[in-house]
């Protein structure tokens, strides 16, 4: 559903991040992470600059066991936005 949003509304800014959060609800609270990387690799592919977007797919990554990929998808989101706190804590998690 969320998906055919995005594409409805040609995956502007909002539907893409609309994506990435729900994305990352499912990655927290779903029991299918497979439904999480749909909805977040979806937004990076269409908005590959939104930091959210990035930021999650980083989190996607670490916590499928992936941390040598998370952590330059996490530095890409920092060059992005620097000063984003919620970056910096997902770098420190891959890093831990």
């Amino acid at each position: 559903m969320d998906f055919k949003a995005a594409v409805d509304a040609e995956f502007t800014l909002e539907a893409v991040r609309n994506l990435a959060s729900n994305g990352g609800v499912q990655l927290t609270f779903g029991t299918d992470h497979h439904i999480a990387c749909v909805y977040i690799a979806s937004a990076v592919k269409a908005f590959p600059t939104d930091t959210l977007s990035v930021n999650n797919f980083g989190a996607y990554l670490r916590n499928i066991d992936s941390t040598a990929i998370s952590i330059p998808v996490l530095l890409y989101a920092n060059k992005l936005f620097s000063q984003s706190p919620v970056i910096l804590t997902q770098l420190g998690n891959s890093y831990f």
